[in-house]
């Protein structure tokens, strides 16, 4: 979801198929913008099956993404002026500004006027063991921290038909709305800590 110039990124509990054979960061890159290319401008299923069945290497790729899941679990992190952010602490930071604006944690009697609603955990390294957060940390550009978890947002889909609605696709409405949610969340951040802000256009 996150561009190259977007103050925020993103990164799924999920790996991608380069990721979990050890590929290098970039064969890992060449892979996220094959899907951001060549799977994501399909919205519509008859689409994404009609470009598949054009490209064996494609469906190969699609096969190894995995199954389509109801529950995906990711963190989001920010850049500043500076680059990436690398501590753990402004992490949970942000991500849990973006869980206060989309959850009903704290509904009084009507639900957030967002688009859409999400739960979120902690990777703890005393559940999950040092090991596989340390790697986590890592893959979000943090530096681990022992002892220390990390957030991350939860969304879960129970609609089989969530890309074939009457109006179409609804993804891509969902994921603006979690764009915009993010850069909110990464300017707070940002500006709470004094921090510098990346240029407008800065990759």
């Amino acid at each position: 979801m996150a561009g190259p110039k977007d103050v925020f990124t993103v990164t799924p509990f999920q790996r991608l198929p380069a990721e979990r054979v050890g590929a290098t960061a970039s064969e890992i890159r060449d892979q996220l913008d094959t899907i951001r290319n060549r799977f994501v401008p399909h919205f519509s299923d008859r689409d994404l099956v009609a470009a598949l069945s054009t490209s064996p290497t494609l469906l190969e790729l699609f096969r190894e993404m995995g199954s389509d899941q109801c529950i995906v679990a990711y963190s989001f992190n920010f850049k500043t002026a500076d680059g990436l952010n690398t501590s753990i602490d402004l992490l949970n930071e942000m991500n849990e500004f973006m869980f206060q604006k989309m959850s009903v944690q704290t509904l009084d009697d009507k639900l957030p006027s967002v688009e859409m609603i999400v739960t979120a955990s902690t990777f703890d390294p005393e559940n999950y063991g040092q090991a596989f957060v340390d790697h986590y940390a890592k893959r979000c550009g943090l530096v681990p921290e022992p002892g220390k978890g990390i957030k991350f947002l939860i969304s879960t889909n129970q609609n089989p038909w969530i890309t074939a609605t009457d109006d179409g696709n609804f993804v891509p409405r969902l994921m603006t709305s979690l764009a915009e949610i993010a850069r909110g969340a990464a300017d707070k951040v940002i500006s709470r800590h004094g921090l510098t802000a990346m240029p407008t256009g800065k990759p």
